[in-house]
């Protein structure tokens, strides 16, 4: 979720909602605070949500926030959706990277780490430029409609094909 916004969002803050150059410093700033938010929350919750449902549902409606920002023209209500959207990526973050150093075995937790590290680098890298692509060729709204449905399709795809995640409960 991140690669695409911190690639679409400037356009938004400036475009969308006509903030000036500190407003829209301070709104991109919600996003680092939104993260650290998500995994503070992960703390609380890793003891009381089902952890694979909950990563599936949470991704869910990280896509659908994604297309809200491309609706929303009120600050205020950008704000909280950012907020809510990158919040819940924070907790996702939070709980993948907890499972993989909880199911890797020591001697190769380090390895899994740094391949985890790189594929989601990649991965962010690629889609924000997908993202910027999409913002020159088309509107920013239309792009974040299209990266939304995406976004969407493919936690779906997820949620079928994903019995292993959806079976996992929780952490010890």
């Amino acid at each position: 979720m991140m690669g695409p916004m911190q690639v679409v969002l400037p356009q938004v803050a400036e475009a969308q909602l006509g903030l000036n150059a500190q407003e829209k410093g301070q709104y991109l700033g919600l996003i680092a605070l939104s993260l650290i938010l998500g995994g503070v929350f992960a703390m609380k919750f890793k003891h009381y949500l089902p952890i694979g449902r909950a990563i599936v549902v949470m991704l869910f409606l990280c896509g659908l926030s994604i297309a809200l920002i491309g609706f929303v023209s009120s600050v205020w209500l950008s704000c909280l959706v950012l907020i809510v959207g990158t919040t819940l990526a924070g907790i996702i973050v939070s709980f993948i990277v907890a499972g993989l150093q909880q199911f890797t075995p020591v001697a190769i937790r380090g390895r899994v780490m740094s391949i985890y590290t790189i594929i989601s680098q990649v991965i962010s890298a690629m889609a924000g430029v997908i993202a910027g692509a999409l913002a020159q060729g088309f509107s920013v709204p239309v792009s974040l409609y299209v990266i939304a449905t995406l976004f969407v399709l493919m936690t779906w795809m997820l949620a079928f094909k994903g019995q292993h995640l959806l079976k996992f409960k929780r952490f010890s």
